[in-house]
């Protein structure tokens, strides 16, 4: 199961076979336009399973009917995979609990009218849900490999308590002869309890699908990409990973409940370690990456599974040869591969009609990547360079010390950042910079000292109650959503802190795509708004880091050296943008820089750090003239130099 989650963490963005088989990818305009082709195989398919009852046999209308159960588990455990980036070992329990909420309430004639399945069925998404917020106080508090240990040992508990309470649940031998409505009968009525599932299904995979193509999806896979970054663009990340945890374990239950109205039983082994196993193993096989490629892993996992078993006592051991296969050769699974296969189709379709592919964003050269696009500032008025003194301190940090371990990074300093100001924090390397940028905003809890942001204290304040503060940042590395495009990096930091992208249904307002497209467009990037951003020059993502710290309305702006990795030609354009859209905006403006010329071209004050502390502070010229900074960080200079 390890191997699996690794296996499915590491499934590049782009249809493929195989890192060895890249060469046979199609362009990108044919996978778009392949992806058309795509949609209506996926139709096709729900509407042959909604019409098999007319003309399939009654063994495969059985095994269909396990593949649309199973196939809505696999899809409330992909919800959590492919939309925020969660990968569970226990999702089974959720199936369980909506299992046993009908098949116990049936054996339990006490109960009276809940013993009616229909009726306690109604309940197992309130169970699911239920369930799931309470055990996601647990799992959540894990990350990554440790949420999935996490979520294996919940399932185990919750089987060992299926396992174990006889009387309640039977344990080992279930709770059997669960008995639906007459109308639902599987001996009598097989095609009507059919028909029921699959109605059933098909609207829990419509819900779905409008929760993942909502604002709030458009969160969780920003999450998914960058879980820093979301915290940064103002996204409460564990809010949003209970809220997507609660609707995963909503249609689990559902999935069970259905499984039992269907099967009439239940027992503790169907809620395993194994289960949940088999729930990863759909969405590898159909495709995680694509919507409906748990329901073809299911169909796929059900009926070859049921052909191995009848002709070989090793079905296990082939099976997991074929899993092996798929994720070695087929990464994308079979809904990648026809993704290939159509594209390839369309490929030649083209090609025989006389029509060239073009890439909608082709890869960049080695220029290219080199390349910087910002806006031409000539039709601009110019700015005269002058000193601003500001207003009322808005940020101000007294006594800031943080130690790791025997080392002490930050001792002791002490900041105070006036409003439209333009501030500096400048210092040798290993004086702290970085550490003290990120006790301001939040990512560190000092040891000690104080930090308050427009007269509030804030100190030890998570990053994301920060930015809906008004505070932005950008980071010393680059730090953005990757597979997103330049347009949702930007839009989704606008969302965000508004609580926007709280909405499970519904699309972004027109206004925020409006502001967003706007944005792009002030730092230069309007013609790259569909690009995603790993595909964007080294240049162009600081650019767009810096539009995105902007675009969560913030007043107060802190930037991690923003020219780092810019062309000395460029610099003094990116400088220049900087400074006029702090003004335009009236932002103010805290930064780290090393370029000297950048720091006394626009700066307002300097803050000088050495060895932790603050050695000195002052405007430009008093920064240049202090002999203690001249020692320590700008070296020594002749009297005729001190004076110019």
């Amino acid at each position: 199961m390890t191997a699996i989650a690794q296996q499915l963490r590491s499934l590049s963005m782009l249809p493929a076979l195989s890192a060895g088989a890249r060469r046979l990818q199609a362009s990108r305009q044919a996978y778009t336009e392949a992806n058309r082709g795509l949609w209506i195989v996926g139709f096709g398919l729900i509407a042959l399973m909604g019409l098999m009852p007319f003309f399939a046999p009654s063994s495969h209308i059985l095994k269909g009917q396990q593949a649309l159960y199973f196939g809505l588990l696999a899809l409330s455990l992909n919800l959590l995979v492919n939309m925020i980036g969660l990968i569970s070992f226990g999702h089974a329990m959720f199936f369980g609990f909506g299992g046993y909420l009908v098949a116990v309430g049936f054996a339990k004639e006490a109960w009276g009218p809940f013993g009616d399945p229909l009726l306690m069925f109604a309940f197992t998404p309130l169970i699911g849900a239920v369930s799931a917020f309470v055990i996601g106080f647990v799992v959540l508090r894990g990350r990554e490999l440790y949420f999935g240990l996490l979520t294996l040992g919940m399932g185990q508990l919750i089987w060992a308590a299926a396992h174990g309470w006889q009387s309640l649940t039977g344990g080992t031998n279930g709770t059997t002869g669960v008995f639906a409505a007459d109308w639902l009968s599987p001996f009598e009525h097989a095609n009507n309890l059919y028909w029921f599932v699959f109605l059933c299904v098909l609207v829990c995979t419509a819900l779905i699908w409008v929760i993942m193509r909502s604002p709030f999806g458009d969160a969780c896979r920003a999450i998914r990409e960058n879980r820093r970054r979301a915290e940064f663009a103002g996204i409460w990340v564990k809010r949003y990973e209970m809220t997507a945890f609660v609707i995963a374990g909503t249609f689990g239950a559902v999935a069970g409940g259905l499984a039992v109205i269907s099967e009439t039983q239940i027992a503790s082994g169907q809620i395993d370690w194994q289960r949940s196993a088999f729930a990863l193993i759909m969405c590898l096989i159909g495709g995680y990456r694509y919507f409906l490629g748990p329901f073809a892993g299911a169909i796929f996992f059900i009926w070859v599974r049921d052909w191995l078993t009848k002709e070989t006592t090793l079905w296990d051991t082939v099976f997991g040869i074929i899993v092996l296969c798929v994720a070695l050769f087929f990464v994308a699974g079979l809904s990648g591969t026809i993704h290939w296969a159509l594209a390839w189709l369309v490929t030649g379709i083209k090609r025989l009609r006389g029509i060239r592919l073009v890439d909608e964003a082709p890869e960049l050269s080695a220029a290219e990547h080199e390349a910087v696009h910002l806006p031409s500032l000539a039709s601009e008025a110019a700015e005269p360079r002058e000193l601003r003194t500001g207003g009322e301190p808005v940020l101000v940090a007294r006594n800031l010390t943080k130690s790791f371990g025997g080392l002490v990074a930050v001792n002791g300093a002490s900041i105070e950042v006036r409003q439209g100001t333009m501030h500096a924090i400048i210092g040798p390397n290993g004086a702290g910079k970085t550490t003290f940028f990120n006790l301001l905003t939040g990512l560190y809890k000092p040891d000690s000292g104080t930090i308050h942001l427009e007269g509030a204290d804030v100190t030890g304040v998570a990053p994301w109650r920060l930015v809906k503060r008004g505070l932005g940042r950008s980071f010393q590395q680059t730090n953005l959503f990757w597979s997103l495009t330049a347009l949702d990096n930007v839009l989704i930091s606008e969302a965000a802190v508004d609580d926007q992208t709280l909405r499970i249904v519904g699309k972004h307002r027109p206004g925020l795509r409006e502001r967003s497209h706007q944005l792009l467009d002030r730092v230069g990037l309007g013609s790259f708004a569909g690009f995603s951003a790993s595909e964007l020059s080294h240049g162009d993502q600081r650019s767009l880091e810096i539009a995105s710290a902007i675009a969560v309305n913030s007043r107060i702006l802190l930037l991690d050296e923003p020219t780092a990795g810019i062309s000395p030609s460029e610099t003094r354009t990116a400088v220049e943008l900087i400074r006029r859209i702090a003004r335009e905006r009236d932002l103010t403006v805290v930064f780290v820089e090393h370029d000297m010329e950048v720091v006394f071209g626009i700066a307002d004050r300097i803050t000088v750090l050495a060895r932790g502390s603050v050695l000195a502070e002052g405007t430009p010229a008093e920064i240049r003239a202090n002999p203690e900074v001249q020692k320590a960080y700008l070296g020594e200079t002749t009297d005729e130099e001190a004076g110019a």
